[in-house]
């Protein structure tokens, strides 16, 4: 056990570089956990479908704005599957995700074990054309593209547990 742990304590040293990722705000979690956690996938005993939307500091110009869409149901009393769709705008710069779930779920005690697998893709865009300046500003190479869109792959594995009785 000891071996393994310093095995991944040094794997995640020797990575070199990580970067963050800001994911969209939503207020209301409890309407939309596929997003945040594929294990939930199927987790009802009927098909869930949701839409939310979200503008943060309502006419604010460049406020966050996020959109969602979720599908999801049990395949079997073992398997969900579901999908997400999520555009998100913050500003000059914005992304779009499509994501494919699967959950398998065991039986725990009084619960179940759900392990979620994620996979899908991400566009993510920026228009620094946009930016409004108070003064004028020397260009900076860091910015010298001004339409910017990059396509980034995306993949989750969790563990949801859910005590409730099982049915």
């Amino acid at each position: 056990m000891r071996k393994t742990l310093l095995l991944a304590i040094v794997w995640l040293c020797l990575i070199g570089s990580a970067e963050a990722q800001q994911d969209p705000m939503f207020t209301k979690y409890m309407f939309n956990s596929l997003i945040y956690n594929p294990g939930y996938a199927g987790s009802h005993e009927y098909m869930s479908v949701r839409m939310l939307y979200r503008n943060q500091w309502w006419n604010l110009e460049g406020a966050p704005e996020s959109q969602s869409f979720t599908i999801h149901s049990p395949v079997n009393d073992k398997v969900g599957l579901g999908l997400s769709l999520l555009n998100d705008k913050i500003g000059v710069t914005g992304s779009t995700t499509a994501n494919i779930s699967y959950a398998y779920r065991l039986l725990l005690g009084p619960g179940k074990l759900s392990i979620g697998l994620q996979g899908g893709m991400t566009n993510w865009r920026a228009d620094w054309g946009l930016l409004k300046y108070k003064e004028p500003q020397a260009d900076d190479e860091a910015f010298s593209n001004i339409d910017e869109s990059q396509w980034l792959p995306n993949f989750v594995c969790i563990f949801l547990v859910r005590f409730h009785p099982c049915s």
